[in-house]
């Protein structure tokens, strides 16, 4: 299908933007890529000082900036979005005509593409005008902020925050040559007003920090002398429009809890209550990131009982006589995929013995990664390999999960 043609006109030596709409909810995050004239702009070319790639803040669009546009750089520019995971390809329903205009005479300052997203159509007359906007953005977020000019001669621009003293700050970085504003992991404290500048025009706009979502409260281990005493967990979030919910040992737990708060109560605890109890929070989020999620465990056990929390805890299951696997061949390792979780699995592997089950989790499985495994089976006596490994597993992802602390699953292991 031919796409949908816009006409951008920039003047030679300015900055020029040619834009990429995202399709909406599209996950996991695409690889983004642009294509002039059908010819994709290749890495070297993005890594030198021509180029840059921006995603807005809102996470629906993402900007290619050219440096000192030239009259070579003209023509049809259209995006291609890929899956990381799929591969799958697809190009964007609209491309951007770029045509460039050589004044023989001095053109006033105006705004190309304004700070804020949201005064995309706004326009201001040169002269020291100052236009407000707002963006909102999540804590924690990696955000680039800039605004584009362009008259005759070419103007040279500046962001930077109108209240903070930013040049010892290690998350804020100036990319002078096309003016940007870069901002690792913001905070909440980062929050203010931003100017957008050039001798004789600035634009400003307020950012907002929406907080991250957080268990203020959350659930304490419960240990018991006996059967038939009593149990509370209480988990409460920073949202009070978010109510959490609960899971025991996996599986749903009913129970009413409103405002931001809720409190499980077991009044005589039987042996079918032992286990894990997880508080779980989860806020829609309007951005392409995902969902927030906040999480928190906690144990209802006997005293008598073992409770495996750490790796080092395993050591007392573990052979005394541990055997190289089998199979030593060399696992393809790539950006995409990397199966460290090999390794890792062969020091926290689990033995059993004469219990039924067991759970273990630790730091191996990361939020926003990809992984294979495979099952190893050994003699806990002997250390000897009862069976060779199995086979490597198809992919799994870990993308759709978030980037905050993942659940952490505890364990009530009998002796």
């Amino acid at each position: 299908m031919s796409p949908k043609i816009t006409t951008a006109k920039f003047f030679v030596n300015n900055i020029a933007v040619v834009e990429c709409q995202l399709p909406l909810n599209a996950f996991p995050t695409p690889v983004v890529h642009f294509e002039l004239n059908g010819t994709q702009i290749n890495e070297a070319a993005l890594q030198n000082d021509k180029y840059r790639i921006v995603w807005r803040p809102d996470g629906q669009r993402v900007s290619l900036l050219i440096h000192k546009v030239q009259f070579h750089d003209g023509g049809t520019y259209r995006c291609a979005i890929t899956n990381p995971l799929t591969g799958e390809k697809r190009y964007a329903p609209e491309a951007t005509q770029l045509q460039l205009i050589n004044p023989e005479r001095v053109v006033e300052t105006r705004i190309a593409v304004p700070l804020a997203p949201s005064s995309t159509g706004d326009r201001s007359e040169s002269g020291g005008s100052t236009k407000s906007q707002q963006i909102l953005v999540d804590e924690g977020q990696n955000v680039t902020l800039f605004c584009v000019f362009h008259g005759v001669p070419p103007p040279t621009v500046a962001t930077y925050p109108f209240d903070q003293n930013f040049t010892s700050n290690p998350r804020f970085y100036r990319d002078a040559k096309f003016g940007l504003l870069q901002i690792t992991d913001v905070q909440l404290r980062d929050s203010g007003v931003y100017l957008c500048t050039d001798q004789r025009m600035t634009y400003a706009a307020q950012l907002h920090v929406k907080p991250q979502l957080r268990l203020i409260t959350q659930p304490q281990d419960v240990i018991l002398d006996a059967l038939g005493g009593r149990a509370e967990f209480r988990c409460n979030t920073s949202d009070p429009l978010v109510t959490p919910y609960w899971l025991f040992n996996g599986q749903p737990k009913s129970t009413v809890g409103s405002g931001g708060e809720n409190i499980l109560r077991i009044a005589n605890v039987s042996v079918q209550d032992l286990g894990v109890y997880q508080c779980v929070a989860k806020r829609a989020s309007t951005k392409r990131l995902g969902d927030e999620w906040a999480s928190a465990s906690a144990v209802l056990a006997l005293a008598s009982d073992k409770i495996i929390k750490t790796p080092g805890d395993l050591a007392v299951y573990t052979p005394q006589r541990p055997v190289v696997p089998l199979e030593s061949t060399t696992e393809v390792t790539t950006s995409e995929l990397t199966p460290q979780a090999q390794a890792l699995y062969d020091n926290l592997a689990v033995y059993l013995t004469s219990v039924t089950y067991a759970y273990v989790t630790e730091s191996i499985v990361k939020p926003s990664k990809r992984y294979r495994f495979r099952v190893i089976a050994v003699d806990p006596s002997t250390g000897v390999s009862l069976v060779p490994p199995s086979d490597w597993s198809n992919t799994v992802s870990m993308e759709h999960i978030s980037p905050v602390d993942p659940p952490q699953i505890k364990v009530v292991r009998p002796m």
